[in-house]
């Protein structure tokens, strides 16, 4: 408790970094994505395959890829969104050719219809938001919006991270619950309260990143 306090403190008291790029490629470098295991995306993966049992996905800021791959190695017909140049060293080459490589800072809508030309069932939108600055959130959430055929599955952190007000901070612009379902709300998306109960319900006992547990949100377009 008294950690966890301490925590609450100095993210009040630290101001967030000026920086130019937030996804920095000193940050966003191979360290970033060398060590992942592939068993842990592979959990969440199975609790999307069990819970939506969809017949295409697009992960967005996919990372490593790892999620992408799990579903595809189970015929679902996958493709993923990431940024960071250094994530495309660490993707497994099955994966690597379906994800493409886009900057959600920018207008997807060109790209959008000369290229992917499509929407998919189920979207993966996990622990990306709070990397990007305030002022993109709407362009951010108009280029998810062009790809979701019927569920997003979503997390927007509410806490800072560790590195605030250090050249090493990842997260700008975290959110609480509250405020991202009134956001999405605007741009059209439903909060499916029910969906996103059962899914931190699956997924809270499992053995993958913090993070994850008791942050997903489920909505339906």
């Amino acid at each position: 408790m008294i950690g966890k306090i301490k925590r609450i403190v100095k993210e009040k008291t630290t101001s967030s970094i000026e920086k130019e790029n937030e996804f920095d490629p000193n940050v966003y470098n191979d360290e970033q994505y060398c060590n992942r295991d592939h068993n842990v995306y592979d959990r969440y993966g199975n609790v999307v395959l069990e819970l939506f049992k969809p017949v295409d996905y697009m992960d967005i800021g996919c990372a490593n890829g790892f999620v992408a791959d799990f579903l595809l190695s189970k015929g679902i017909d996958t493709n993923g969104i990431e940024g960071a140049d250094a994530a495309f060293n660490h993707m497994p080459e099955t994966i690597k050719s379906r994800v493409h490589q886009l900057d959600l800072r920018e207008d997807w809508t060109e790209y959008f219809y000369s290229n992917i030309k499509r929407k998919y069932e189920v979207v993966n939108f996990t622990e990306v938001a709070e990397h990007l600055k305030p002022e993109h959130e709407d362009i951010m959430i108009n280029n998810v919006k062009m790809l979701v055929g019927k569920f997003l599955i979503m997390s927007w952190s509410n806490e800072w991270c560790p590195y605030k007000g250090t050249d090493k901070q990842e997260h700008f612009n975290p959110r609480e619950k509250k405020y991202v379902i009134e956001k999405m709300k605007r741009f059209g998306f439903d909060y499916q309260e029910s969906m996103s109960i059962e899914f931190n319900k699956s997924i809270n006992n499992l053995d993958v990143y913090e993070h994850w547990k008791n942050t997903i949100l489920v909505f339906k377009v």
